[in-house]
């Protein structure tokens, strides 16, 4: 069952989604391992996958699946080195580096 609690940390998280980085979404720093990332998005899966929410509204659904997808696109963008490289310097020039 789904209470209030939970309602509002979803909805606080998709509203932050656009404002943190990669890193920040996963509670991680720039200079993070492969296993470090692979554990953060682990536990993040862990909490946010739509199949273990199943419980949930279409809304609520729809807004976790939009953080789940988000925090895929993270992992995925950290965990090979030659994107994270990219990343990285995109952080670096957008001035996000060691926030």
């Amino acid at each position: 069952m789904t209470t209030e609690r939970d309602r509002g940390r979803i909805y606080e998280w998709l509203a932050c989604l656009d404002h943190v980085t990669y890193y920040e979404l996963f509670g991680l720093t720039e200079t993070a391992s492969t296993d470090e990332i692979r554990a953060a998005f682990h536990r993040f899966a862990e909490a946010f996958h739509p199949d273990v929410q199943a419980d949930r509204s279409l809304v609520e659904l729809a807004a976790i699946t939009k953080i789940f997808r988000r925090g895929t696109e993270a992992y995925e963008a950290l965990a090979d080195p030659v994107a994270r490289a990219s990343y990285n310097d995109a952080l670096a020039r957008a001035g996000y580096a060691n926030r």
